[in-house]
């Protein structure tokens, strides 16, 4: 009877701690019948861990929001949207946001007065995206904005945001064309920002390319995950024989060239320009 008794109280410890993504509290181990003699004996053998006063952890598989929840917070900024499937850029470290500011180990800490954390451990998009403005460029935003866009529609997105000002204002203005990845939101934004005449996602013949500048320099970017299928890069490369045959100029870049070396990208995108390799060939003299 000792032994049905324990299995019942280990396997409602177990559906408790993946319903809170496991961090609990002691009153929630309470109403799951578990008491203080044996959240001591857990805690003996390891199964928990005492993360402070009330608190109570199995450190052993935490997910991204038990991770912030075990910080005293809840997961936001660039930690949620990429949880919630929006493209963000690169990042390794944990995003929280706590009540109050306070300084976390591990992790980045954010505050937004005034607004409650929510129960489920996981800021949703409006609250993420003002913590984002901290840790983003005005052109990563433009890129999160796209994704999410994408994802939910322009209004909808527009509706969550609400009163918005300062750089996420001047994304928002820049945000909402067709983007098929971040990588490509970047590239928009930033040819803009040169002032230079492109179209984006040109069909020439049968291919589309990322970017044309003027009419004949066609800008391609590798994805973060390029080469992971032989089909495509063998496709890339009928495309890259294709153009060179039409008297296109074809700059290929990778996703980190555009993320952290777009200067020299942006220097060698002037060069061709500068060149006249933008130009219809028979007018390049002109």
């Amino acid at each position: 009877m000792a032994s049905e008794i324990t299995n019942d109280t280990d396997q409602r410890l177990t559906v408790l701690l993946m319903q809170q993504h496991g961090v609990v509290t002691f009153a929630q181990l309470g109403q799951a019948g578990i008491g203080r003699s044996h959240i001591e004996r857990l805690c003996s053998v390891g199964a928990l861990e005492r993360v402070r006063r009330g608190i109570y952890a199995n450190t052993a598989n935490l997910d991204p929001i038990g991770l912030a929840k075990r910080h005293g917070g809840v997961l936001t900024c660039l930690s949620a949207l990429k949880y919630l499937g929006i493209w963000t850029p690169h990042h390794s470290e944990l995003h929280v946001r706590t009540a109050r500011y306070k300084q976390l180990i591990g992790a980045s800490g954010h505050t937004l007065l005034g607004t409650p954390l929510p129960l489920d451990g996981i800021d949703v998009f409006t609250e993420a995206i003002r913590c984002a403005q901290r840790c983003c460029t005005r052109d990563e935003l433009v890129a999160i904005l796209d994704s999410a866009i994408a994802q939910i529609g322009r209004d909808n997105v527009e509706l969550s945001l609400g009163a918005i000002e300062g750089k996420l204002l001047r994304a928002w203005e820049l945000a909402g064309e067709r983007a098929d990845s971040g990588v490509e939101s970047l590239l928009r934004v930033r040819l803009r920002g040169m002032r230079l005449k492109h179209v984006m996602h040109a069909r020439i013949g049968n291919y589309e390319v990322d970017a044309l500048v003027g009419s004949y320099l066609a800008i391609e970017v590798d994805g973060f995950a390029y080469h992971s299928a032989q089909a495509e890069f063998r496709r890339d490369r009928e495309k890259d024989r294709f153009l060179a045959a039409k008297g296109f100029t074809v700059l290929r870049f990778t996703y980190w060239e555009v993320v952290d070396e777009w200067e020299r990208c942006s220097a060698s995108i002037l060069a061709m320009v500068r060149a006249k390799r933008h130009r219809i060939p028979g007018r390049m003299a002109a």
